[in-house]
């Protein structure tokens, strides 16, 4: 069966989300568009993956990814309760692990809007918690890129990316409603206000040092935990010791001007969050 470019997966019916496999095939499927009201025939042969499509001819944009957003908006709506995943300190250009901050947890549901404009960003949904809100990403073709993930990080949102790629955009409404409310891993923060905060108070705490070339050797002058000594000044081999110690939190380098600066929080013995929060 040729999938191809999706089809809506999902219609409306007595009023109700309804994914494509629930209905019967044609008109019999009773379905309506939930953008334009109209009447939808439920497309369900043998060449091409099963769709909606509307009875008549229409210039309603309701298409596959368009389907998937309103049906999770519906599903989110209707829960009030969901599940959002855990909240990790990431240390990027470092081989540091990830540090957990909060467990995943359940939340309540003040309501949900869909694609609604914040500034110069047009997120898939948002939710409301406690009057807060934090955007949700459907990833069905296209994950967040660099463009968006710095959109997000200055307006200070935190995003969820639920990624449906490995799905083929198949999904029906039992698998949707348990990826969007339960603690499954295709569900992560690709920005989270509260991990970013953590990671720039390791940055607040750590030292700016240099990296200098020396010969064919990179080397960071006084070393707090004495790598090396060479006539009573200590330092460190960046690649031998600082790039795999406990208090690297991050490096600054460029293609063009290469390995620049490392944060070293060893002059302050912190090595991870338990540290952090008792300084």
């Amino acid at each position: 069966m040729d999938k191809g470019k999706l089809g809506p997966m999902y219609a409306l019916k007595d009023e109700k989300i309804v994914h494509i496999s629930e209905v019967e095939r044609g008109l019999q499927c009773g379905c309506r568009c939930p953008i334009c009201n109209s009447l939808l025939v439920a497309r369900k042969g043998e060449k091409v993956a099963h769709h909606f499509a509307h009875y008549r001819q229409s210039d309603c944009e309701y298409n596959g990814e368009s389907s998937l957003h309103f049906a999770a908006k519906e599903l989110l709506r209707g829960a009030k309760k969901m599940y959002i995943p855990a909240v990790y300190v990431e240390f990027p250009y470092t081989p540091r692990q990830r540090e957990l901050i909060y467990e995943s947890m359940e939340i309540d549901i003040d309501r949900v809007e869909l694609e609604q404009h914040f500034g110069n960003i047009i997120p898939d949904i948002v939710v409301y918690s406690k009057g807060r809100p934090f955007f949700v990403e459907i990833y069905v073709t296209h994950s967040v890129d660099e463009k968006k993930l710095k959109k997000l990080k200055e307006a200070q949102i935190s995003t969820i990316e639920i990624d449906l790629s490995k799905f083929d955009g198949i999904v029906t409404s039992d698998k949707l409603s348990h990826l969007l409310l339960d603690d499954c891993e295709e569900k992560e923060w690709v920005y989270n206000v509260k991990a970013e905060h953590f990671y720039q108070m390791f940055l607040h705490m750590a030292d700016k040092r240099p990296i200098i070339q020396r010969g064919y050797a990179l080397h960071v002058d006084d070393c707090p935990i004495l790598c090396r000594v060479w006539h009573g000044k200590p330092y460190a081999n960046y690649f031998d010791h600082c790039y795999y110690c406990e208090y690297h939190v991050a490096t600054e380098h460029t293609e063009d001007e290469g390995y620049k600066y490392i944060y070293c929080s060893g002059e302050k013995h912190i090595k991870g969050i338990a540290d952090l929060k008792r300084s």
